[in-house]
């Protein structure tokens, strides 16, 4: 594995960001992480540093153990950098980092360390840009993906939920009034929009998540819904789409 903390470090620096984020150390350990997986054959994909056993840094820290945003252990350096890298790889994971598929999996890991490089480019507006809560570095990937026209293959705007999604289950977004530390996932947005693919709202990956018989193809009008899944063709698409803010029915 090539090292890109330092990368990550120099990356923040040479846009004028504060050494050491109140938020997280740097992305340098999810840059790392997120690359050097595709194709990987390492016995534990999510020790972060295999080669050094000491350091014992992971990119799977469970929210459960107080791995979470507002957790005990989001102390900022490199504890948050954990929670940090979590979320990221999550994300990674979700967009293709676990198809099995190795061509997938490189175009997912491209894309996502490309907003990561891109949202630090757009934090400095001035010689100190301090970052203390994640939900502004969100915001900057969200802005990094509905910004994108095109990569390689990939069009922009695809990632913006997935990427809310990957820091709501590392404990960001909790609702007004949940305790504190964090210890659970936080909460969907007030109003989602959704078809439902079997994942139950969640964004886990899925190979074929348009498999499903919430879209279906009819060659003349009807309201009538099927009991499985339709093949395509000169017909009429028709979609049950439903609106809810319930954490297990969330779906794009």
């Amino acid at each position: 594995m090539r090292k890109y903390p330092p990368f990550g470090a120099l990356t923040r620096h040479s846009r004028g960001c504060r050494r050491r984020p109140r938020a997280a150390h740097s992305a340098g350990d999810s840059i790392g992480a997120v690359l050097n997986d595709p194709g990987t054959r390492a016995p534990d994909r999510f020790v972060t540093f295999p080669w050094i056993s000491p350091i014992g840094r992971r990119h799977d820290v469970p929210v459960t153990g107080g791995w979470a945003w507002g957790g005990v252990n989001d102390t900022g350096g490199y504890n948050s950098e954990q929670i940090l890298s979590t979320s990221h790889f999550r994300a990674y994971r979700s967009t293709g980092g676990d198809s099995p598929g190795l061509a997938m999996q490189q175009n997912a890991a491209r894309y996502i360390v490309y907003l990561i490089i891109r949202g630090i480019g757009s934090l400095a507006t001035t010689p100190i840009t301090p970052t203390p809560n994640p939900t502004v570095w969100v915001t900057a990937l969200q802005n990094a993906d509905i910004g994108t026209a095109m990569l390689d293959d990939q069009p922009g705007g695809c990632c913006v939920k997935v990427i809310r999604w990957a820091f709501e289950q590392q404990g960001l977004f909790q609702p007004p009034g949940a305790p504190v530390p964090v210890v659970t996932p936080g909460a969907p947005p007030p109003v989602d929009v959704y078809i439902d693919d079997g994942r139950g709202g969640q964004y886990t990956y899925a190979e074929q998540f348009w498999r499903t018989t919430e879209v279906w193809n009819r060659h003349a009008p009807t309201e009538e819904r099927p009991t499985k899944r339709q093949s395509s063709g000169n017909s009429i698409t028709r979609t049950c789409a439903s609106t809810t803010a319930a954490p297990s029915q969330r779906r794009a």
